[in-house]
C-alpha cells in the first residue's frame, strides 16, 4: 500500500513538474506529454527496478560467502527476515538490501538491525 500511494504520488508530481516546464518554455502539448512520459518512466525505474536489483546483488553476496567464505562459517540462522552467518571467530555477517554486512559480535549485528 505505502509503495503504490509513493509511486501515485511521484507520478502526479512528474506530470505537474512536465506542465509546469512546458509552460514555462512555451514548449508543445507533444513535447509537455513526451517530458511526463520520460520522467515517470525513470521515476518507475528508480521506484521498482532499483530495489530488486539491490536484493538480487545481496543475494547473490550471500551465495557467494557461503560457497566461498574467508572464515569457516559454523551456522546459518535468519534474524528478523535477515539472512545470518556465523563464523567461528565469533563474527557475523548480515544480509542488508544495499549488501552484506560484517559485525564482530551477533550483539552489534543485532543492535544494528533493531535499530538500536
Amino acid at each position: 500500500m505505502k509503495k503504490s500511494l509513493i509511486s501515485v504520488f511521484t507520478l502526479l508530481g512528474v506530470m505537474v513538474v512536465s506542465v509546469v516546464l512546458a509552460e514555462l518554455f512555451g514548449l508543445s502539448v507533444t513535447a509537455m506529454v513526451l517530458i511526463a512520459t520520460i520522467g515517470s518512466l525513470i521515476c518507475l525505474l528508480i521506484l521498482f527496478v532499483v530495489p530488486r536489483v539491490r536484493r538480487q546483488v545481496a543475494e547473490r553476496e550471500y551465495r557467494q560467502l557461503l560457497r566461498e567464505g574467508m572464515h569457516l562459517i559454523v551456522g546459518r540462522a535468519r534474524y528478523r527476515g535477515r539472512r545470518v552467518l556465523h563464523y567461528a571467530d565469533g563474527s557475523v555477517a548480515v544480509q542488508t538490501a544495499s549488501g552484506m554486512l560484517a559485525f564482530d559480535s551477533f550483539d552489534a549485528c543485532r543492535r544494528f538491525v533493531d535499530g538500536r
